[in-house]
């Protein structure tokens, strides 16, 4: 890998883990919530935080990239990339890093630990080749597009702790994230399995080791977002009054 990015990704991980630690400085500051929280919480609270800010950026970037290079949605050629779509899978391999720490970190006290750590993990392998052989990034593209979901899904968290969750915009918040969970993940995933088929031709020529940590993060990937909007999905049907158990009626 270009050395030069290398530093790239190292700077944006650091940046990632200060605002953490900003975040939680500033936390126990300014909110009562977060100081009544157990130490794993105001973890998941600070992580949360700095993850709504690298979704929003990072999204930014995918958005920039595109509309500077449209071809990326139509081209045949895996090989396409350009310095915009290089730098927004650096940022977001960046940011990857630093988050893997502190799931690594807080491990079974956060939940659904497993999978977000094989996220990571295979984030890590996909988009390191992505940089490394500088080609797959419609891909990338599309991956940090995805973190549009992310805010919505973190903001519940916060509004369950805000003793929020009975409110209005804990609904319409809910009814957000499942939209766009479905949009930009389920949906953004299975297309990327038609470009995949589009440019065959250049992922037949890569070596067989990176063909096949591709398709196997592909996979693993598409897997985990129909496992987590499955659970998405019924909880939606739930809060809207459906898929709960029935009622028994006395005699």
């Amino acid at each position: 890998m270009n050395p030069a990015n290398i530093d790239n990704i190292l700077q944006w991980t650091k940046i990632w883990l200060g605002l953490f630690f900003c975040s939680r400085a500033a936390s126990s500051v300014l909110s009562k919530t977060y100081r009544e929280l157990d130490e794993p919480q105001k973890g998941y609270w600070s992580a949360s935080l700095v993850s709504n800010l690298h979704a929003c950026y990072v999204f930014m970037l995918a958005v920039k990239a595109l509309r500077e290079t449209p071809s990326f949605l139509t081209t045949t050629n895996f090989q396409l990339s350009t310095p915009a779509s290089l730098e927004c899978s650096m940022c977001f391999l960046g940011y990857i890093g630093s988050d893997l720490f502190f799931v690594l970190w807080y491990n079974k006290k956060w939940g659904g630990m497993v999978a977000t750590l094989t996220h990571h993990i295979f984030i890590l392998i996909c988009w390191g080749l992505f940089i490394y052989d500088n080609n797959g990034q419609i891909f990338a593209l599309v991956g940090a597009l995805c973190e549009a979901s992310t805010p919505f899904v973190n903001c519940r968290w916060f509004l369950d702790k805000l003793g929020m969750k009975k409110s209005p915009l804990y609904v319409v918040n809910g009814l957000a994230m499942s939209f766009s969970f479905f949009v930009f993940r389920v949906v953004g995933f299975l297309w990327m399995g038609t470009r995949l088929v589009a440019q065959r031709e250049g992922f037949a020529a890569l070596p067989i080791h990176s063909s096949v940590l591709y398709l196997l993060s592909y996979g693993v990937g598409t897997t985990l977002q129909l496992f987590w909007f499955s659970k998405i999905a019924k909880g939606m049907m739930k809060a809207l009054g459906y898929g709960g158990k029935p009622v028994k009626k006395s005699d």
